[in-house]
Formats: structure tokens, C-alpha cells, sequence
């Protein structure tokens, strides 16, 4: 089961906006869950602040930790919300220290969760860089 890492602006400029993003994290982690896949879902670590003795590092701790045994980072949402979140900018430079892939859903197609589980399969045997250039596909190269 391949784990991912399901990434993206968490607060944004409302609560509306805020609670539209964390719902859209959950769908995303839930349609990754039934399609076999094993997401790591950030977007429900709000929950942790009904615990006043847990502060908001422990839990972006916590989150990275997670993120470094994962095989792939997929970054969510639209690129003018992600551009403008420190924590998701953390989370693309943390996967790319640790040469985990970072796919960005503005990229991939509708139904392409078989291509999705192809190119981490591609990855982990043949040692590829995934990269993402903006508004293309991704492309890889052997390293």
C-alpha cells in the first residue's frame, strides 16, 4: 500500500475558505483511502487544537515526521491558494530534501489514480526525480 501525503494550504483569507480547504484535504485523503491507497491526511490535525496542553509545532512536527516515510507528496488545491502557505512550501521543500516525489493535483487528470500508483511504482525502481513545472505535466528523469 503506497503512502501519500496529501498536502495544501490549510487556512485561508475566511473560515469559509478555511473550512473549504480542510474539507477538500479530507475528500481527497478519503478517495485516496478507497482507491487502496494509504493517505496521510494534515488536514484533520485541527483537531488537535481542542487540546490546549498540544501546540500548533508539535503537530506540524508530527506531520513532517510522517511525511518523511511517505512514498509520494501530493499537493492539493488550486496553486494560488499552496503558493501563499508557509506550511505547504515546508512540506515541498522537506519532501524534495528527502527525494520524496511531489505531484501537484492541478496536474493530474480525472481518474488517474492507476497512473498515480504507475509513476510511484516507476519511481522506487528505477531511483527517479520527479519534478513539477507549472501549468505541465510532471516530467522524470534517471538519475
Amino acid at each position: 500500500m503506497y503512502k501519500i501525503y496529501v498536502a495544501g494550504a490549510i487556512t485561508g483569507d475566511s473560515h469559509t475558505k478555511t473550512f473549504n480547504n480542510i474539507g477538500l484535504g479530507i475528500k481527497i485523503s478519503a478517495e485516496l483511502l478507497k482507491e487502496g491507497f494509504a493517505p496521510f491526511c494534515p488536514f484533520l490535525d485541527y483537531q488537535y487544537l481542542f487540546h490546549e496542553d498540544i501546540d500548533i509545532e508539535q503537530f506540524y512536527n508530527y506531520s513532517m515526521e510522517f511525511l518523511k516515510i511517505c512514498d509520494v507528496v501530493l499537493v492539493i488545491g488550486k496553486p494560488s491558494d499552496y503558493n501563499h502557505s508557509v506550511g505547504t512550501k515546508n512540506e515541498i521543500e522537506t519532501a524534495q530534501k528527502f527525494d520524496i516525489p511531489v505531484l501537484y493535483q492541478y496536474c493530474l487528470k480525472d481518474n488517474c489514480l492507476k497512473a498515480f500508483e504507475e509513476v510511484i511504482k516507476l519511481h522506487k525502481r528505477l531511483n527517479l526525480v520527479i519534478e513539477d513545472k507549472p501549468n505541465q505535466d510532471f516530467t522524470a528523469t534517471i538519475q
